[in-house]
């Protein structure tokens, strides 16, 4: 009867969690508490034929705003970009958006007590900036190849650039509009 309580009111404490948690708060595997503060049996007279069991119990569940641990885990890979940038010699003065996020967390370590808790989390972030193809077309229209990459490689937060011309006689970017094509990774 006690472990079918004790059963019982964590499966309650845990749903009256869940109902006030938000769709943006995470719970960590292994950071949930449980322990019985109290019970007691109450054994029946000679005369009754039932018992009951009071029990008291305390959950703690780590619970933390995972859009606010993410804006905290960009922010730093934004800062450890721009020092990098500023290393290679580029301009720091480029908007970035996040284009992808993943992270997974590990090394886990939960004290209810002291109401903290510890953990690794490692991802990646990929940043890119917007850049506007119609004009950089525009911009590129009848200029040779080697003006071509002169032209791109001056755009920031460029990481890498291919320019094919093709067929392999052409010399130069067609004039007409409807004719170059520029994509962006």
């Amino acid at each position: 009867a006690k472990e079918e309580m004790k059963q019982n009111l964590l499966d309650v404490l845990q749903g009256e969690v869940s109902i006030l948690l938000k769709e943006d708060f995470e719970v960590l595997k292994d950071t949930t508490s449980f322990e019985v503060l109290r019970d007691e049996v109450y054994l029946p007279s000679s005369a009754e034929l039932t018992f009951s069991v009071f029990m008291e119990a305390r959950l703690h569940q780590f619970v933390f705003e995972k859009k606010a641990l993410e804006a905290m885990l960009v922010s730093r890979a934004r800062e450890a970009a721009l020092v990098a940038r500023k290393e290679k010699g580029l301009s720091d003065e480029v908007s970035f958006r996040v284009d992808k996020l993943s992270f997974e967390y590990s090394d886990i370590l939960f004290d209810p007590g002291a109401e903290r808790m510890e953990l690794m989390a490692k991802g990646e972030v990929v940043f890119t900036t917007n850049i506007d193809t119609s004009a950089l077309t525009a911009e590129l229209l009848g200029k040779s190849a080697a003006e071509v990459k002169r032209a791109i490689f001056k755009l920031p937060g460029l990481d890498k650039a291919h320019v094919s011309l093709w067929p392999f006689w052409v010399k130069k970017v067609p004039g007409d509009e409807g004719r170059g094509r520029v994509e962006v990774e």
